[in-house]
């Protein structure tokens, strides 16, 4: 599951229409003279307006290198030779950040079509780096951990809930992440009180993850 990835741009294009992007381009990839240029797609009312200065992403040194003014539709783009090419130039996946996600034709869609990157040298590499306690960690991706931060909105420890049973996380091992308090938490007491429940908690002490489990019996 990902967490916090309300910043990404999915720019997703099927195989019989083409996505362009037009601008100056720094570093402009060669092609071969015979080679299509895809027009740029229009997002509002899904014309197209062919572009002789437009290219794919794929075109780049990397995808992280491919960077536009605009990406609905594409405009403006260019290879930018001073952007990383991947998680490792930044030190670790969690300080690797991508603005947009650009799909050519053909291709399926997948954290390698992440364009438009950058380190941040300040983003927290582990659960442990948040001050606020791990529960605030939460990254784009999770597996492998890509694009990390710590979110103050969010709890950071059990304590932070009212009770504590109402602190529930995205993942607990081995140390909570991402965790919010449970707006529709039921106490052990009303779940308990009704047939067929059980009143489950990923810990007891401290007392957190909890959650009321009912089985519906089949007559």
């Amino acid at each position: 599951m990902v967490a916090g990835r309300l910043f990404q741009t999915l720019v997703v294009v099927g195989a019989g229409i083409g996505v362009g992007c037009g601008g100056q381009s720094r570093s402009k990839p060669e092609r071969p003279a015979s080679q299509e240029l895809p027009p740029v797609v229009l997002a509002d009312d899904g014309g197209v307006i062919a572009r002789p200065d437009a290219f794919w992403p794929n075109q780049c040194a990397s995808y992280a290198a491919f960077r536009c003014d605009r990406y609905s539709p594409l405009e403006g783009c260019r290879c930018d030779e001073t952007a990383p090419t991947g998680p490792d130039d930044c030190g670790g996946g969690a300080r690797f950040f991508c603005a947009a996600l650009v799909c050519p034709p053909g291709e399926t869609c997948t954290s390698r079509n992440n364009v438009d990157c950058e380190c941040r040298p300040d983003a927290p590499l582990a659960p442990e780096d948040c001050p606020g306690g791990t529960g605030q960690f939460e990254c784009r991706y999770d597996e492998p951990r890509e694009s990390c931060s710590c979110n103050p909105e969010r709890p950071g420890h059990p304590e932070d809930c009212t009770p504590t049973d109402a602190f529930v996380c995205l993942t607990y091992s081995p140390v909570a992440t991402s965790c919010e308090c449970n707006e529709s938490y039921e106490d052990e007491a009303s779940c308990l009180a009704r047939r067929y429940c059980h009143y489950e908690c990923v810990s007891e002490a401290p007392r957190y993850g909890c959650q009321c489990n009912c089985v519906v019996p089949i007559r």
